[in-house]
């Protein structure tokens, strides 16, 4: 509970997840992505969040809601599209999708619109991948420079800000 920023608390809790990664809010529910599966949980309750379904297969590293009704979410090579929009409780999995040899280890992503930014570690890059047709995504976009370790990302406007890691100490980076 932040209502009082001085002193803030917890206001309630959950242990149904394992080693949880990343979080979205799309009210009433949070999606949480663990070393398990995506977990939902009804949020609507502070005080007593009670996780009311899941989906996927697999950990989730990252997570975004780049348009009302999509969840996506990464995992190693691969990019996994929920239908948040048809069960937000069970999500299906609409679509898995490959993004190659390059393992990408996203620990954030970010969306806007059928636009999913996807930075990876290990040198390699930023992807953006185009997921207005859901069954069929299409990455539209790549930029890889050399000796980064891409760990967060935000939009704002017509800019990507990421947060590189390497080379040691790291720096921010800011994409148009």
């Amino acid at each position: 509970d932040v209502s009082n920023p001085a002193a803030p608390s917890v206001a309630g809790s959950s242990d149904k997840v394992w080693q949880p990664k990343n979080v979205v809010l799309q009210y009433p529910y949070a999606y949480v992505g663990d070393s398990i599966r995506l977990k939902v949980f009804d949020v609507s309750n502070p005080l007593s969040p009670e996780q009311v379904g899941y989906s996927g297969n697999g950990w989730v590293d990252g997570l975004a809601i780049p348009s009302p009704g999509v969840l996506v979410g990464a995992r190693g090579y691969y990019l996994e599209i929920f239908d948040i929009g048809s069960d937000p409780e069970n999500p299906p999995n609409v679509k898995t999708w490959n993004a190659g040899t390059s393992y990408t280890n996203a620990q954030a992503l970010a969306g806007s619109g059928s636009l999913v930014y996807w930075p990876s570690s290990y040198d390699n890059g930023l992807r953006i991948i185009d997921i207005s047709d859901r069954l069929n995504p299409v990455e539209v976009g790549f930029w890889n420079p050399t000796s980064m370790d891409l760990y967060d990302i935000e939009l704002r406007n017509d800019h990507v800000f990421l947060a590189d890691e390497y080379p040691f100490p790291g720096r921010a980076v800011v994409v148009d």
